[in-house]
């Protein structure tokens, strides 16, 4: 039998699971980006799949050094559009990415040599923060 401190307790985390699937927060999408580049990162933009732009800066005030992630968190399930860009501007666009929960975008030295030679959306390492999947590239 629960004590009246553990049911009020029990109480408030069931009310509290309530309240996040009411308001939509637990079916959030979340894009993590890793910097293992070896320079800092200043810009990154999100996009829903086709969009017509890139929106604001999504590391606006912040700066990834190499070996540090940063997180964009509430993301609607779905299609996304994710482009990072390197100094002196170069870029690494990744189209198309299937994002529903937790994503990780690793991005590394060979991603801006990629991006220097516009060979970047090939390689885009986005992989599932659950389960890895990769996202095919269809421009093969």
């Amino acid at each position: 039998m629960l004590t009246k401190h553990r049911r009020i307790r029990l109480f408030g985390l069931v009310a509290a699971l309530v309240a996040a699937l009411m308001t939509g927060k637990a079916r959030a999408a979340d894009v993590i980006l890793v910097n293992e580049t070896g320079i800092v990162l200043a810009q990154l933009y999100v996009s829903p799949c086709a969009g017509r732009h890139w929106g604001p800066n999504q590391l606006t005030g912040t700066l990834v050094e190499s070996s540090r992630s940063f997180t964009v968190s509430g993301l609607e399930p779905g299609c996304y559009d994710l482009r990072a860009v390197f100094p002196p501007w170069n870029e690494c666009t990744v189209n198309g990415a299937a994002i529903h929960r937790r994503y990780v975008w690793k991005l590394t030295w060979s991603t801006i040599t990629e991006g220097v030679f516009a060979d970047c959306p090939r390689t885009a390492h986005i992989v599932s923060g659950g389960w890895r999947r990769w996202i095919p590239y269809d421009g093969w």
